[in-house]
C-alpha cells in the first residue's frame, strides 16, 4: 500500500500543478510554466510505465530488461526536478505559496519512487544471474511464500539465491522482471533453491 499512497499523491500533485499553470491561476508575478512541463513529463514517464506491461502483451513483445526500473527512476526525478524548480524560483522571488507544503510532499514522494526503480535495478543488474522461477520451485526449497512465483537472483558462484516473495503489488508480471516495490516483497537468501535451480538444470533464473 505504500507504493499505491505514494504513486497516488504524486500523480494528483502533478496533475493539480499542471492544471494550476495551464489555467494560468499561477502565483503572483511568478511564472511557472517551465517547471509544470517538467513535472508533465515526469509524471507522464511514470504514468507510462504502469501501462507499459499492458502494451507489451497487446504488441507480443518484452520491454529491455531493465526499463521498469530505469523509467520509474527517470520519471520521479524529473517530477521531483520540476517540483523543485518551482519551490527554488519562488523562494528566489521572496514571495510565499500555499503550495508550497504540497510540492514538498510530492518531492519526497518522488524520492521514494525513485528507490524503488534503483531498488529494481541493483536486484536485476545481471540479466544472466537474476530473474524470476514458479512458486513450485521455491516451495521444493523450503521456502513459503503465497505468490505464484518469487523473484531470484543468484550469487556469482551460483551456490546462494537471494529471493523475494511478492505480497500484493506487481507490475509486469507476464514479463520476464517483474516489477515488485519495496515494501511489497520478503527478501532472504536460499542456498537450498540455489540448488534445486541446479538439480534442474537450469542455468538461471530468468524466464523469457
Amino acid at each position: 500500500m505504500t507504493f499505491l499512497l505514494c504513486l497516488n499523491i504524486v500523480l494528483l500533485l502533478s496533475l493539480w500543478f499542471v492544471m494550476r499553470q495551464g489555467l494560468a491561476i499561477r502565483e503572483p508575478l511568478m511564472d511557472l510554466r517551465l517547471p509544470a512541463m517538467v513535472v508533465l513529463l515526469g509524471s507522464g514517464v511514470v504514468s507510462f510505465h504502469l501501462f507499459l506491461p499492458w502494451l507489451a502483451l497487446e504488441t507480443s513483445t518484452a520491454p529491455a530488461a531493465h526499463w521498469h526500473g530505469a523509467m520509474m527512476l527517470a520519471g520521479a526525478a524529473l517530477t521531483a526536478a520540476g517540483f523543485g524548480l518551482a519551490l527554488y524560483r519562488v523562494r528566489k522571488a521572496g514571495t510565499t505559496s500555499r503550495a508550497q507544503a504540497g510540492w514538498i510532499v510530492a518531492m519526497l514522494g518522488c524520492a521514494y519512487l525513485a528507490y524503488t526503480g534503483i531498488d529494481h535495478l541493483v536486484f536485476y543488474r545481471d540479466d544472466g544471474r537474476a530473474g524470476y522461477v514458479d512458486v513450485s520451485i521455491a516451495r521444493e526449497a523450503g521456502i513459503r511464500c503465497d505468490a505464484a512465483f518469487v523473484l531470484v537472483r543468484l550469487s556469482e558462484d551460483a551456490t546462494t539465491a537471494t529471493y523475494r516473495c511478492p505480497h500484493n503489488i506487481v507490475f509486469g508480471a507476464p514479463l520476464h522482471d517483474p516489477f515488485v516495490p519495496w515494501p511489497s516483497y520478503r527478501e532472504a537468501d536460499s542456498p537450498a533453491l540455489a540448488r534445486s535451480l541446479y538439480a534442474l538444470g537450469a542455468r538461471g533464473p530468468v524466464r523469457h
